[in-house]
């Protein structure tokens, strides 16, 4: 079995439905009943900016690396902006990448995500999946 996680999983996002803890709580069960050793969890790797601007704008990308967010950016995220907020959802997602890339080998990751990129390219939906779009 393949399991990807990090401690740094959990971020403090305040009371907030997306409890973060739950990924340790997970990973904690799982090693104590035996389902996977600790020794084989692997540890993920930050998304990179780039794979993150296959579906998310530039502006939105910028607000999130300088926080530059304004009050009706924030109460759309639902979300305290914090570096650690960014950092931890970056890692959630190069954990998610890590996985499919385990799973279906890298070569045929690449595959997908270029021709899902191409698909979103071609029929303008990149714009529309985007969280924040210029208005």
């Amino acid at each position: 079995m393949i399991v990807v996680y990090s401690p740094r999983y959990h971020i403090d996002i305040g009371l907030h439905v997306f409890a973060t803890d739950k990924y340790r709580r997970v990973r904690d069960r799982i090693v104590e009943t035996g389902v996977v050793q600790a020794s084989d969890i692997v540890e993920p790797r930050l998304a990179s900016w780039d794979e993150l601007a296959l579906v998310h704008t530039t502006e939105y990308l910028e607000k999130l690396r300088t926080g530059a967010m304004t009050a009706a950016d924030l109460a759309q995220l639902e979300l305290p902006w914090s570096d650690a907020m960014v950092e931890g959802f970056r890692l959630m997602v190069g954990g998610t990448i890590e996985y499919l890339s385990l799973i279906t080998g890298y070569r045929l990751l690449l595959i997908v995500v270029a021709v899902l990129y191409a698909l979103a390219f071609v029929t303008g939906l990149r714009g529309r999946w985007a969280v924040f779009r210029p208005k």
